[in-house]
């Protein structure tokens, strides 16, 4: 939906900014291979938790490990999810067992849905 220029949820004033991005500076991809060649990649995977609603990080590990030949140190990773605390120095951390200098940051899927583009100026978010 989003990759056809519509916002898959209810957000005033985003359609028009997507729409005069995607394709040209933004690129929503779900195949693997187009990491490679992303100055940027936005990970967006909600928090994988057990049957006892324990988080449990090998879904991104999984993740990690599959597109690790993918990432070069020159990229930036942004995990734009809700995830537990520790999980970003998890990802970083495998990242450097793979001799990956790549960088990561966390930015938190915490501003209500309807309202985004009205909070951000009151929001600040450093990424």
């Amino acid at each position: 939906m989003a990759s056809k220029g519509r916002i898959p949820f209810l957000e005033a004033d985003t359609e028009k900014p997507l729409q005069e991005t995607i394709d040209k500076t933004l690129f929503i991809s779900s195949d693997k291979n187009v990491i490679s060649q992303s100055s940027f990649v936005i990970l967006t995977i909600g928090t994988p938790i057990d049957e006892h609603l324990n988080p449990q990080f090998t879904l991104f590990k999984n993740f990690f490990e599959e597109i690790i030949s993918l990432l070069n140190d020159q990229q930036h990773i942004i995990i734009r999810s809700t995830v537990y605390p520790g999980t970003t120095e998890k990802v970083q951390a495998l990242l450097r067992q793979n001799n990956k200098k790549t960088t990561v940051s966390f930015c938190p899927a915490q501003i209500a849905h309807e309202s985004k583009t009205h909070l951000l100026s009151a929001f600040y978010q450093k990424i």
